[in-house]
């Protein structure tokens, strides 16, 4: 669902067990949304429009919309890089495991050296 933010807050709270934590409000088409603070939400601002998934929940006679973090790896809110480096390290931490396997990676595309670096036309000394 898109909600433009027409109003935003944040405020710090205590869980039970002790911990601190942020959580941001804002209001949107007359009703309350909260969820914790972090790095998908940060940047948030009035006037800006969010597509985000909310959940309601009832508690204690009243109805909150609750919007959920989006999912770190897999679902609809990853990023395909992130998922493929976590495969090539899954791949990696499997070949180490099994010792005398090879592990060959394909880059898709080449990186030319920087111009700053130095290129021997010898066999470096050491």
């Amino acid at each position: 669902m898109q909600l433009k933010i027409e109003k935003m807050k944040k405020e710090s709270f205590q869980a039970k067990t002790g911990k601190q934590y942020n959580r941001v409000k804002i209001m949107s088409g007359g009703r309350v949304y909260s969820c914790l603070e972090g790095f998908w939400n940060k940047d948030w601002k009035i006037g800006d429009t969010i597509d985000v998934e909310a959940e309601a929940k009832t508690f204690k006679g009243q109805t909150e919309y609750q919007i959920q973090a989006p999912h770190r790896v897999g679902g609809n809110n990853s990023n395909p890089k992130i998922d493929e480096i976590l495969d090539l390290c899954k791949k990696i931490l499997e070949a180490v495991s099994n010792k005398g396997t090879e592990v060959t990676v394909d880059f898709e595309e080449q990186v030319p050296a920087s111009e700053g670096n130095p290129v021997f036309d010898e066999e470096i000394p050491f």
